[in-house]
């Protein structure tokens, strides 16, 4: 029973109670009496819950941080405004407000926001709910707007960092290492985007640095990359070949010089083999490999009972990688077709290699099959976008397709990082996952503004640059996330039972134009141009109701204590 029906049964009761003693008396004031007891009863009442009423909804004008001065200029004072923090406003008539939220419930009526500036921070966009959102972005800042590069690399591979600029024409970037030394340089082109690549080589934690000049060679903003920088994990695997080719060579030399254990097979004639350790495709081996890389010609000298074996492996985990080197016999694209993968005869392609080794692709060489992508994840693709390596996952593991037979071709330019980076991210995406799960650490945390660790364990704590630790409070339950406001730019250390990781904090002013071109589209998602169906219904106040109950209730206790007397 809710606490409203609460008060009305016992307002009820009182009044029936009331009724009942003036109807028993014989006086000729009884039906006054039970008339103004039920009126009373009826007051009371509505100064408890005073009625509802449906009013029209409004409209109301949010300002933001960075609304430029002509916004506020054209600014009409009969509109509902409300400024929130960090903007410098004249004027009664706008509304201070600690954040949305807070000025939304102190306008319920409101349906429809139209925002200024540079938008919604994190904490006011889940006050928005079904409310209609129009946005008028102020000018950008010159600047980047958009970067992407990996969090952790591994040690010895090319890695890239790319983006996007806005506001500063014929500009240019420059990739600094941590002895800011240049490393690379690149031109923005006509859509503002960029890319370069670098190689780090020593594990650990690194902190490259991202320069934007204009075309006077003045510098236009600095932005810090960090990285991770891991030694790469040991993948125990096999390699089956049919029969000797360079793509098998340098594979397995390039393996065993990353510290990958890597055993061999590779036939050579009938009854001849030439091997690298010993090859067992028992289930018990295959338990303890990590990636079997096995070719058309190896395939087809397989048993049946190797075919099921090695297909149970891959639902418990293990990585398969199919390599083709010529065109198959129609009983190994059978068996490959019910793994789910499908090779299709297309025009064979004979492209001659570029002689600029820079310029060395993979790919040109290939046989004249192509892979039919259904529901295939890309691993490798040529420059017309043709699918060149696909996987897809198996139960617990993965198989893929590897249809390139030039990716040796790199080491012999020289590229032996493009080599490393590609058959890298193989390896890493096909093999069998072992270690223990990383957190989701934050990709840009600053100074003093929130950030959140998921996938954390109990007892976790943050140690920042100075050696001080903080507790984490982490929250029960599956997800293990814990927030956390950082008070010291540079490289803190997250740790909890299985371990630590490193964490780099940005200072509160680094990356600004990043920083608000994140807001402005996270805002721009919530746009919603329709005002939706909406009915804000208010409560009338109660004191006029408790005042005509007064009035009816002086009287009414008068006129009862003078009957009680004459009787």
């Amino acid at each position: 029973m809710s606490l409203q029906l609460a008060c009305m049964v016992l307002v009820g009761i009182a009044c029936a109670f009331g009724v009942y003693q003036n109807l028993a008396q014989a006086t000729r004031w009884r039906w006054l009496l039970v008339a103004g007891q039920l009126l009373g009863a009826v007051l009371l009442a509505l100064t408890l819950f005073p009625p509802l009423i449906v009013q029209a909804p409004q409209n109301l004008l949010v300002l933001t941080p960075g609304v430029d001065t002509k916004q506020l200029r054209d600014l009409d004072p009969r509109q509902m405004a409300v400024a929130l923090p960090g903007v410098e406003v004249a004027g009664d008539w706008i509304m201070r407000s600690p954040d949305l939220a807070t000025a939304l419930r102190k306008l319920p009526r409101v349906a429809a926001l139209r925002v200024l500036g540079d938008g919604l921070p994190a904490r006011d966009r889940d006050a928005v709910g079904v409310r209609a959102l129009s946005f008028e972005p102020s000018a950008a800042p010159p600047g980047f707007v958009a970067l992407d590069f990996p969090a952790a690399v591994d040690s010895g591979v090319l890695w890239s960092v790319g983006g996007r600029v806005e506001g500063v024409p014929s500009a240019h970037v420059e990739l600094l290492d941590r002895a800011g030394a240049k490393a690379a340089t690149a031109t923005i082109d006509e859509h503002g985007q960029f890319q370069l690549s670098a190689v780090s080589r020593v594990p650990g934690t690194e902190t490259w640095r991202l320069r934007l000049l204009d075309a006077k060679e003045a510098e236009v903003e600095v932005v810090s990359l960090p990285l991770r920088v891991r030694v790469p994990g040991a993948v125990r695997g096999v390699i089956v070949a049919g029969a000797p080719d360079a793509e098998s060579k340098y594979l397995r030399r390039w393996a065993l010089d990353a510290g990958h254990q890597m055993a061999s097979e590779i036939r050579l004639s009938r009854g001849i083999e030439q091997r690298g350790q010993l090859v067992d495709l028992g289930p018990a081996s295959l338990a303890e490999i990590d990636l079997l890389i096995v070719d058309e010609r190896a395939w087809a000298g397989l048993s049946a009972r190797q075919k099921r074996d090695i297909d149970e492996a891959v639902r418990s985990g293990l990585g398969l990688l199919l390599r083709v080197s010529t065109n198959p016999a129609a009983a190994v694209l059978a068996d490959w077709r019910e793994l789910g993968l499908n090779l299709q005869a297309t025009a064979a392609k004979d492209d001659a290699q570029p002689t600029d080794a820079l310029q060395i692709t993979v790919g040109h060489d290939r046989p004249a099959l192509a892979i039919a992508d259904a529901g295939l994840a890309p691993l490798l693709r040529a420059d017309d976008v043709t699918l060149l390596a696909a996987w897809h996952g198996l139960g617990q593991g993965r198989i893929g397709i590897w249809l390139p037979r030039d990716s040796f071709r790199l080491q012999l330019a020289g590229q032996g990082s493009r080599y490393g980076t590609l058959w890298s991210r193989v390896f890493s995406t096909l093999a069998r996952a072992r270690g223990t799960r990383e957190p989701e650490l934050p990709r840009w945390a600053r100074v003093d503004e929130r950030s959140q660790v998921c996938g954390l364990q109990s007892m976790a704590k943050v140690i920042d640059p100075e050696g001080k630790q903080s507790e984490l409070l982490v929250e029960s339950g599956g997800s293990g996330c814990a927030s956390w406001w950082p008070s010291s730019a540079g490289w803190n250390s997250v740790r909890d039972e299985n371990g630590a990781w490193p964490v780099f904090v940005h200072t509160a002013d680094e990356g600004q134009s990043l920083r608000k071109a994140e807001i402005r589209e996270a805002t721009r998602q919530l746009i919603e141009p329709e005002i939706p169906p909406w009915k804000v219904a208010t409560r009338l106040p109660g004191w006029p109701w408790f005042l005509a109950w007064l009035a009816i209730s002086a009287p009414l206790w008068w006129l009862q204590k003078k009957v009680a007397a004459r009787v």
